[in-house]
C-alpha cells in the first residue's frame, strides 16, 4: 500500500486503460459479435479499432501517448502501434507497478476508446458493448491478484 508523506491513501479518480484487441470481442453478446468493436492493424502498424462494420471508433495512438502533451503538444499523433501502449494500460500486472510507483492505492477506471462508442453507436448494440467493456474489466483487469 502506497502512502503520500501524510500517511494518507491515494486514490485516482480518472484513470484509463487502452483497451486491448480483445476487449469486446471475448465477452461480447453472441448477437452482436459481428458488429463488436475490433481492431486492426495496418501496413505501418497503426492499430484502429472498428465497429458495425467499418466504422471508426478511434487509435491506439493519442492514449499511448502518456505525457507527451506536456513535453512536446505538436509531436501528438492519432497514429500508433500496440507497442507504443504502456504495458500496464491493459495488463494489471504492469499497472499495479505502475501504481506503486506513482503512489496510487487504487483506482476508478475509465475506458478510453469505449468512451467513444457514445457518438458511434446507439441502441442495444452500445449497450451490448458497454456490457462486454464491463465484464473484461471486472472479470479480466480487476480480478487478478
Amino acid at each position: 500500500m502506497a502512502t503520500d508523506m501524510t500517511g494518507e491513501r491515494i486514490l485516482s479518480a480518472d484513470s484509463h486503460i487502452v483497451e486491448p484487441a480483445d476487449f469486446w470481442s471475448r465477452y461480447i453478446d453472441a448477437d452482436f459479435a459481428d458488429k463488436a468493436p475490433r481492431a486492426r492493424t495496418d501496413g505501418h502498424g497503426n492499430v484502429e479499432f472498428l465497429v458495425d462494420g467499418d466504422t471508426v471508433l478511434g487509435s491506439v495512438g493519442a492514449p499511448s501517448q502518456v505525457g507527451i502533451r506536456f513535453d512536446d503538444p505538436s509531436a501528438v499523433t492519432f497514429e500508433g502501434s500496440w507497442d507504443e501502449v504502456r504495458p500496464g494500460c491493459s495488463d494489471p500486472g504492469p499497472r499495479r507497478a505502475d501504481m506503486e510507483r506513482d503512489g496510487i492505492d487504487g483506482e476508478v477506471i475509465f475506458p478510453t476508446l469505449g468512451a467513444r462508442i457514445y457518438g458511434v453507436i446507439r441502441g442495444p448494440l452500445r449497450q451490448a458493448c458497454f456490457r462486454a467493456g464491463n465484464d473484461w474489466l471486472s472479470k479480466d483487469f480487476c480480478a487478478a491478484d
